[in-house]
């Protein structure tokens, strides 16, 4: 193979290779489901996230008052983390870029984190005034609103301050 051929299919691959930024291979059971929403004023947005914790237990955290505020546990059934991850799987999750951003300029704006960790890999996404195409969205805006139905009183566990 001549020097012109190899920088030929060395420029086919490398977009590839570089358009997978938000994600890693992905293996084993979903360990967490992480999901952080800043809004443009102080003190204004969610967080939401799922875990395994060592022992085996499953753990809600939710906080609803943005930077600083108090994020509340809860206990949750074991099985509420494999329907996360069925969801994330028909959902098509793995798909999401790395980033999405406005083409505006804008300086005062909302932004968005989103981490999946499995056993071996991860996905991670985020934007800032933007967000991924509307299936994808709206499979993240359902794990996010069934997440946030686990978080009962009669499974609350503690408070926790940052």
């Amino acid at each position: 193979m001549n020097i012109p051929s190899l920088i030929l299919a060395f420029s086919l691959f490398v977009p590839l290779s570089l358009s997978c930024g938000g994600r890693e291979k992905t293996q084993g059971r979903l360990l967490s489901y992480e999901y952080t929403y800043h809004g443009p004023m102080f003190r204004s947005g969610n967080y939401y996230k799922i875990e395994a914790g060592q022992d085996g237990s499953v753990r809600v955290f939710i906080s609803e008052g943005g930077w600083g505020s108090e994020t509340r546990v809860y206990s949750a059934p074991a099985e509420a983390l494999t329907a996360v991850e069925k969801r994330v799987a028909d959902g098509r999750l793995h798909q999401l870029k790395a980033h999405y951003k406005t083409p505006f300029h804008v300086l005062d704006g909302w932004d968005w984190n989103l981490h999946i960790r499995y056993e071996e890999g991860s996905i991670s996404s985020g934007g800032y005034m933007a967000h991924p195409p509307k299936a994808l969205y709206e499979t993240m805006e359902a794990i996010g609103a069934y997440i946030r139905a686990l978080a009962v009183e009669e499974n609350f566990l503690e408070i926790k301050t940052e």
